[in-house]
């Protein structure tokens, strides 16, 4: 889906000692769109849905502020309410490449967490950090992802976390 690791590639984030921060993307009509609950289509690239607004990297993991059109519970459509919800990856190592490589493990509200910000306080941004530390650090917890070290080295490796998440989430 995504893992745009943008924390460290994009110069505007702000780095916190292991952490890198960005907010960036995370642009007016974005909060006014958070604000008002309602989703803005034609304020967004994507029409439906908006990838990596924030990003936050923590050493080997990071997890990332999407938001996207509700489903509509009646029928096939979208209706005009925004859904923020957070994204994980994992970084680990290709053999074949010999560099970095982020890995899209889901999202967290598939382990039954939920982004919670206030989004009409002043303080939205350092509101944000800490419940994206928190919800990224349980759901490592949640799936024994690491913050210390590659989560996959290999194809082997890389299979088995893929198989760690799918129980996590109930489905393997």
């Amino acid at each position: 889906m995504q893992c745009q690791g943008y924390g460290r590639r994009n110069s505007g984030g702000t780095e916190m000692g292991r952490m890198i921060f960005n907010t960036n993307d995370l642009e007016d009509h974005f909060i006014t769109m958070l604000r008002d609950g309602k989703f803005d289509r034609y304020n967004t690239t994507e029409g439906r849905f908006e990838i990596a607004v924030a990003v936050l990297e923590y050493d080997w993991l990071d997890i990332e502020l999407n938001l996207q059109m509700a489903s509509d519970p009646d029928g096939d459509g979208y209706i005009n309410q925004i859904e923020p919800d957070y994204f994980v990856c994992a970084k680990g190592i290709h053999r074949m490449n010999a560099g970095d490589a982020w890995v899209e493990c889901g999202y967290v509200d598939e382990v039954g967490l939920k982004p919670e910000v206030d989004w009409n306080s002043d303080e939205w941004r350092e509101i944000l950090l800490a419940d994206m530390v928190n919800k990224l650090a349980r759901y490592a917890e949640i799936t024994g992802l690491k913050f210390d070290a590659p989560n996959f080295t290999g194809n082997e490796e890389r299979k088995e976390l893929e198989d760690m998440f799918m129980k996590a989430r109930g489905i393997g």
